[in-house]
């Protein structure tokens, strides 16, 4: 008498994934309960068709985070082991749950990013008008660069550009209508008033990288002339705009000596390039004194030794709260070389499917997180975990699905 209707849950499953994308920008509560929705929709689906997915892509994440959590027995700081481990909790909830959802035709994947593209549009726009009407007040050309840029939500400018860089990179391959390229531009410019040197640069080695792999492998070479406007236009900026000029011309001076060998800091006007280099001289020294163990000193438990050096050398009390801004040292520091071990198969794995399916997702992906790891601690925010672990689940299905 009553048809029984059918759920779209493909549908579903593009509306919650790009509702959780979203979500990053703005508070941890949003992105809290997008991706408990996320995750329970994997596990209904599961309950309904009671059937598993097997991906060994998603061992990974859910082992890592069991060595975070077995670091509970050596920790040398159990309450903020305790505290990292919520915190951590997407490396072991969406790998258990994509294990449940099922494999989607690889536009559905496409379609997720596309959405969230058109949503970081918007969202820029947004920004440029919030800036402008500070900018009428304080007169400040800043305001429309780097943190000043997205402060009005409180967010931080090198988690935006990774989101705005993988998005952008995604969509140079995968999307292909006359609207999409306009997003994409203005995707591109996004990112350079975000000011991350590291990503800019990232985001044209990535391009080069796949146009030049296009040409020795299809014989594309018109594939590689999208490259000319877009180095144009970073050459011009970075000439042009001053505070994006500044970015650069700031990281020129280089008094290594002094930071590698030096006792007292407190007046030292620090780059964000030197101040890396001295936390990798902390990281060594903190391994030549016998304060930092091969297993670690448990999940989200190194800040209180590292402050110790900070205050050792007399840094300026602002900087006693910073991480090692360097994904492989925190992760050292805190689970050892065996979680080390773990990150680094993460992200090769995805180099692994690269070279096996060639598909392009995979190689950015992998440069991506490679490279952005050598300069920031991704992993300690909330923000960074639920972007990378989404991300590394979703690239997962594109070698089980085609384009259709």
């Amino acid at each position: 008498m009553f048809e029984k209707r059918q759920i779209n849950t493909e549908q579903i499953y593009i509306w919650l994934s790009t509702i959780f994308l979203c979500s990053l920008l703005f508070g941890y509560a949003m992105s809290s309960i997008s991706f408990v929705l996320l995750v329970l929709f994997g596990v209904v689906n599961g309950v309904r068709k009671r059937k598993v997915y097997k991906n060994i892509f998603y061992v990974f994440p859910v082992v890592y985070f069991f060595i975070g959590l077995f670091s509970l027995f050596w920790t040398n700081n159990e309450t903020k082991t305790v505290e990292s481990l919520s915190r951590h909790l997407p490396f072991l909830l969406f790998p258990l749950s994509f294990y449940f959802i099922p494999y989607y035709t690889k536009r559905i994947y496409v379609r997720i990013i596309k959405n969230f593209a058109y949503f970081l549009a918007l969202f820029f726009i947004f920004l440029l008008i919030n800036s402008l009407i500070r900018y009428l007040d304080s007169r400040e050309v800043g305001e429309f660069f780097y943190h000043s840029l997205v402060s009005p939500f409180k967010d931080n400018a090198i988690y935006v550009s990774s989101f705005v860089m993988f998005t952008f990179l995604f969509g140079v391959e995968y999307f292909f209508s006359r609207k999409d390229k306009i997003i994409l531009s203005i995707l591109f410019l996004f990112l350079l008033f975000l000011s991350s040197k590291n990503i800019i640069i990232t985001t044209l080695l990535i391009l080069f990288l796949i146009a030049s792999l296009r040409i020795v492998r299809q014989k594309e070479l018109k594939k590689v002339f999208f490259l000319i406007p877009l180095l144009v236009i970073v050459g011009m900026s970075i000439y042009f705009l001053i505070p994006i000029r500044e970015r650069f011309m700031s990281e020129l001076t280089l008094n290594l000596d002094f930071i590698l060998y030096g006792k007292d800091y407190y007046d030292y006007q620090w780059t964000g390039f030197q101040n890396r280099i001295f936390q990798n001289r902390i990281f060594f020294e903190m391994i030549a004194d016998d304060n930092l163990p091969f297993y670690g000193l448990g999940l989200g438990a190194s800040q209180d030794l590292l402050t110790g050096y900070y205050k050792h050398y007399n840094m300026y009390e602002d900087f006693w709260d910073y991480n090692f801004h360097n994904q492989y040292l925190q992760t050292y520091s805190e689970v050892g070389i065996v979680g080390l071990g773990i990150v680094f198969t993460m992200l090769f794995s995805s180099l692994y499917l690269f070279i096996k399916k060639s598909e392009y997702v995979y190689l950015i992906f992998f440069i991506l997180f490679f490279i952005l790891f050598f300069t920031e601690s991704f992993l300690v925010r909330q923000k960074g975990i639920m972007f990378f672990c989404f991300i590394y689940c979703t690239i997962g299905r594109f070698s089980h699905t085609n384009y259709k």
